[in-house]
C-alpha cells in the first residue's frame, strides 16, 4: 500500500513580506474568516476578521468565550447584552476575560452591574491597553448598591485605561420601563479632580439628572470634554445646570441634547449651555430640545459647521417650519456647511412635499443634507 502523502502547505514557506501582502488582500475578500480553513498559515489573520466583533445576549455564552483563551486577543469590539445575573461566570474566569482582552477597542454591557464593577476597578493599568469607548447601559438599577449612578466616586479608576476616551453611562429611573426608585439617600460625593487624566474625553450621559446633583460632579470631574452628549430622563430643565460644571467651555466641540418627555413649559437652560460653549463645531438635537427661538444664539457660534437631528427628534418636518428657518429665515445660520436628519419619513409623511423645499433651500446656501430621512428619499427618488 502506498503511504498517503500529507498535503504541503507551501504558503508558510513564503517570503514574510509576500505573505503579508497576500493576507492584506485576504482581509479584504468577504470569504476571509474562513481562509483558516484552506490553510494554517491564514489561521491568525482569518480569526482576526471573524472574531473582530463579537456579540453576546446570554451568561452561557459569556461562560463560554471565558474559556476560549486563545481567542481573546482577536476581539476588537464586544457587545455583551444579559438578561438577569445568575452568577455565571464565576468573578476569576470575569478577570481572565478582561484580562485577555488585548486588543479590544470598544465595549458595550447591558444589564451586568457584576461586570460593570469588575470593569471600573481595573487591576493594573496594563489592563485592557486598547479600550478606547466603554458603554454601561442600565448596569446601575440597584439604589441597593448604586444610589447615585452618576456618582465620580464610582468611575475613580477609569483612567487606569490608558487609551480609554469616550465614555457613555445610561441610567433608567422610575419612569422609565425599568425602574429605579426616586427616593435616593442624600448625595454626599464631591467632583474628582482630572477623573480621565489630562486627554479629551466625548462623556455621553442618559438618566435622571435633577433627582441628584451627582451627574453635575460627574462631568465637573474631567479636565477636558470635547463632546458632551446628555439625554435627561428628569421632567424639570436641567441643562442650565451643567453650565458651571464644565471645566474647559472652550474646549467642547461637539454637543447633543435630548429629553425623555416632553417639557410642561419652555425653558432658556438649553440656550444658556450652548451660549457657554463658544467653539462649538456640531450640536445634535433630540426630542424636545431645538426651538426656532434657539437660532440667534446658535448664530454666534463662528466655528458652528453642523446641525443634526436626531431619530427621536420633534423637529417639525410637515410644515418645514423649523428647516425653514435654519436654511433661509431672517435668522439662518450662515455659518453652516451640513445638516444632518437621521428621522425616517418615508412611508409615514409625504415626504416629497416635505424634504423637496428645505432641499431647495439647502442648494440655493450650498448646505449638505444627509442623514436617514434625506438618503431615504433619494434612494425612493433613483428607484
Amino acid at each position: 500500500m502506498q503511504p498517503q502523502l500529507q498535503p504541503v502547505d507551501r504558503l508558510t514557506s513564503l517570503p514574510t513580506e509576500l505573505f503579508e501582502i497576500i493576507c492584506r488582500d485576504a482581509q479584504a475578500d468577504p470569504s476571509c474568516p474562513d481562509l483558516g480553513l484552506a490553510s494554517k498559515a491564514f489561521l491568525h489573520v482569518a480569526r482576526q476578521r471573524r472574531f473582530e466583533t463579537v456579540r453576546l445576549k446570554s451568561y452561557r455564552q459569556l461562560d463560554e468565550l471565558c474559556g476560549m483563551i486563545h481567542l481573546h486577543g482577536y476581539i476588537q469590539n464586544l457587545e455583551i447584552w444579559l438578561p438577569v445575573d445568575y452568577g455565571v461566570p464565576s468573578p476569576a474566569r470575569l478577570k481572565r476575560l478582561i484580562c485577555g482582552l488585548t486588543s479590544l477597542r470598544s465595549l458595550y454591557v447591558k444589564n451586568s452591574p457584576r461586570l460593570a464593577r469588575e470593569l471600573l476597578a481595573p487591576p493594573s493599568a496594563t489592563t485592557l491597553p486598547n479600550l478606547t469607548d466603554l458603554s454601561l447601559d442600565q448596569c446601575f438599577e440597584s439604589l441597593a448598591d448604586f444610589p447615585h449612578p452618576f456618582s465620580p466616586q464610582l468611575y475613580a479608576s477609569i483612567g487606569t485605561y490608558a487609551k480609554l476616551c469616550r465614555l457613555s453611562v445610561t441610567v433608567h429611573d422610575a419612569t422609565t420601563s425599568r425602574q429605579l426608585p426616586s427616593a435616593r439617600p442624600e448625595y454626599r460625593g464631591k467632583p474628582i479632580p482630572s477623573l480621565g487624566g489630562s486627554r479629551s474625553w466625548a462623556i455621553t450621559l442618559h438618566g435622571p439628572f435633577a433627582e441628584s446633583p451627582a451627574a453635575l460632579d460627574f462631568v465637573a470631574s474631567f479636565q477636558t470634554i470635547h463632546a458632551l452628549n446628555l439625554r435627561t430622563t428628569s421632567k424639570s430643565d436641567v441643562f442650565a445646570s451643567f453650565v458651571d460644571s464644565i471645566q474647559s467651555p472652550q474646549q467642547v466641540q461637539h454637543l447633543g441634547l435630548a429629553r425623555a418627555f416632553t417639557s410642561i413649559r419652555p425653558d432658556d437652560g438649553v440656550r444658556d449651555l450652548v451660549a457657554h460653549l463658544p467653539n462649538l463645531e456640531s450640536v445634535e438635537f433630540g426630542n424636545d430640545v431645538f426651538r426656532v427661538a434657539l437660532l440667534p444664539t446658535l448664530a454666534t457660534l463662528a466655528s458652528l459647521r453642523e446641525v443634526a437631528f436626531a431619530a427621536d427628534s420633534d423637529l417639525d418636518v410637515r410644515s418645514n417650519g423649523d428647516l425653514g428657518a435654519l436654511l433661509d429665515g431672517p435668522n439662518r445660520l450662515a455659518q453652516i456647511r451640513s445638516v444632518r436628519v437621521d428621522m425616517a419619513l418615508v412611508g409615514r409623511y409625504d415626504w416629497r412635499n416635505t424634504v423637496k423645499p428645505s432641499m431647495r433651500l439647502a442648494k440655493k446656501h450650498g448646505i449638505r443634507l444627509h442623514g436617514r430621512m434625506y438618503d431615504d428619499a433619494r434612494a425612493e427618488v433613483d428607484d
